[in-house]
């Protein structure tokens, strides 16, 4: 079900729900990440008050968020099971218990209003010897892929032997695609997302 943004989710977000459990690593930094609904429960607090847990999915595992107050008449409406979200949120230490950290959200908005806006640009790097008509192939076939997911293209041209290297930046804008990932893993050219 996530295949339709899978760059998004693996490339347009800072970090994987995986990745959650590092709360100091990241503290007062906004992160964001994205994943499928898979459980969502509404449950009583001790005061009376209402609030939900909700177990978001991404390619790398499975992570539970708990909405408090405002957040849970806010983003209830997510809570659907199956729904693609992405979360921008922060950790933040508790204001009553500073041992405490807790994960904020900032924002909540359903993967399809994101979809085709988070992933940027494509950086390849390759050496003089790479550059060839296999190379330029993937290019021109990558132009003319799909009009959508545009990103700006750059090449970053290694030369070893005199230890220097040279960024151009395309005219063109290419779809920055899975099946351009795809292949660049495939043939083993290094490349960065969002560079």
């Amino acid at each position: 079900p996530l295949d339709p943004y899978y760059m998004e989710v693996n490339y347009g977000c800072n970090t994987r729900i995986a990745e959650l459990q590092d709360k100091m690593d990241v503290l007062d930094t906004e992160i964001t990440f994205a994943g499928l609904v898979v459980e969502y429960s509404i449950l009583n607090a001790k005061n009376g008050s209402k609030y939900a847990k909700m177990k978001i999915e991404d390619y790398s595992g499975v992570g539970t968020l708990t909405l408090f107050g405002q957040d849970f008449l806010k983003y209830a409406m997510f809570g659907n099971v199956g729904t693609p979200i992405y979360v921008c949120a922060r950790y933040q230490q508790n204001k009553y218990k500073p041992d405490r950290v807790d994960l904020n959200i900032t924002n909540m908005q359903m993967l399809e209003e994101v979809k085709g806006k988070l992933v940027h640009n494509v950086e390849i790097s390759v050496t003089l010897s790479k550059v060839n008509s296999g190379f330029t192939n993937l290019l021109e076939q990558s132009l003319t892929e799909s009009t959508e997911n545009r990103g700006d293209l750059i090449i970053r041209l290694i030369d070893p032997e005199k230890r220097r290297d040279v960024k151009l930046k395309s005219e063109y804008r290419i779809p920055i695609t899975r099946n351009l990932i795809d292949m660049l893993t495939e043939l083993e050219y290094k490349f960065k997302v969002n560079a």
